[in-house]
C-alpha cells in the first residue's frame, strides 16, 4: 500500500524504504511484537540491505540486462539488440558484463546471440522479482 501511495508522490525509494521500516515497527511496537531495542539494533541491518540490494537493484548493468532477458521471455537475443538500448551507452562496460556473465554461467553466447541458462533465468526471475517489489 505505501509504494503505491510513495510512488503516485514522485519521492525516493530511500524515503520510501526508510518510511515502510520505520510503519513496520511501530505498529509492532504497538501491539507488543517487538521491544525498542530491536528496532534499533535492526536499523543497520535495513539500511546494508538498502544499500547492497535495492541500490544495486536500481543501478547495476548486469541487473537490467538479466531484466531485458526476462522481459524477452528468455528468447536468444542477438548482442547487438544489447547495444540498440539507450542505457548501454558504454559497449566497454556492455562486452564487460557480457564476460561477466558468462563467466558465472548466466549466458551462453552462440553466433552472436544470447542465450540464458538456467540459472540465469533464476536470477532474472528473482530479481524481476524484486524489482517489481520496490519499483
Amino acid at each position: 500500500m505505501t509504494w503505491s501511495l510513495f510512488s503516485a508522490l514522485n519521492v525516493s525509494y530511500v524515503f520510501i524504504f526508510i518510511s515502510q521500516y520505520f510503519i513496520f515497527s511501530l505498529t509492532f511496537l504497538y501491539i507488543r511484537k517487538t521491544e525498542l531495542f530491536v528496532v534499533f539494533v535492526s536499523f543497520p541491518l535495513i539500511i546494508l540491505y538498502l544499500v547492497s540490494v535495492i541500490s544495486f537493484i536500481d543501478r547495476s548493468l548486469t541487473v537490467a540486462m538479466l531484466l531485458i532477458y526476462f522481459e524477452n521471455d528468455f528468447q536468444s537475443i542477438f548482442i547487438e539488440d544489447l547495444y540498440s538500448i539507450d542505457e548501454f551507452e558504454g559497449f566497454y562496460l556492455l562486452d564487460k558484463r557480457i564476460d561477466e556473465q558468462i563467466n558465472s554461467g548466466l549466458i551462453n553466447v552462440n553466433k552472436k546471440s544470447i542465450e540464458v541458462t538456467p540459472v540465469g533465468k533464476a536470477f532474472s526471475s528473482l530479481y524481476k522479482f524484486l524489482y517489481n517489489f520496490y519499483a
